[in-house]
């Protein structure tokens, strides 16, 4: 009878074990699935926060480049961008630093250096527009430049040759000077027809 009772009781206790070792299993799993919804929670807020913002900015683009009649694709770009540089100066603090120091110094050599730095930054709208522009630019330049010139004008191109080759083409390898069989045939006769007087 005892011995029965001491087995049951390490059965309880192993049954305790193994149930609160359940019961906090099911707890973290609870934790987690709670804090996976209010992160869900969070994001979606945030999302339509960014998307309100983007309206109101897309609705002062619209005003300040009103037009009359039907709008062109430039005029939906410099919108595009006007939208998105007004976007950047509220994610950034720089933009707003570097105008109050032309607010205070309206000097001509600030808005150069202001110039310089924009276009140091590769995440600024107007650095990737000016990116695309290029990238258009030399897209419809390959050809004319791969079909148009004669290859003695320039470095011969595959048609193969991505963006990057155009931008930074490989050295040119200087031609090694042939001699052909004839001016060898004569320089052989010549050395030749000079030995009988040398001797």
């Amino acid at each position: 009878m005892a011995i029965r009772k001491v087995e049951l009781r390490a059965e309880f206790r192993a049954y305790w074990r193994k149930l609160k070792a359940f019961l906090k299993t099911l707890s973290l799993q609870r934790q987690m699935m709670e804090n996976l919804i209010i992160a869900k929670a969070r994001q979606d807020a945030l999302q339509r926060k960014m998307e309100e913002r983007r309206l109101r900015l897309q609705e002062e683009a619209n005003r300040r480049f009103a037009a009359s009649g039907t709008v062109t694709a430039e005029e939906q770009e410099q919108r595009t961008l006007y939208t998105n540089v007004l976007e950047y100066e509220q994610d950034n603090d720089w933009p707003k630093q570097w105008k109050a120091k032309i607010k205070e110094n309206p000097d001509n050599t600030m808005v150069s250096s202001l110039v310089s730095y924009l276009l140091s930054q590769s995440d600024h709208p107007v650095v990737k527009l000016l990116k695309k522009q290029q990238y258009r630019i030399y897209n419809r330049l390959y050809p004319l430049v791969s079909k148009g010139l004669p290859p003695s004008h320039g470095l011969p191109l595959r048609a193969s040759c991505s963006t990057h080759n155009l931008l930074h083409p490989e050295t040119q390898r200087k031609p090694t000077k042939t001699v052909s069989s004839s001016e060898q045939s004569f320089s052989t006769d010549s050395s030749l027809s000079r030995r009988p007087h040398q001797l």
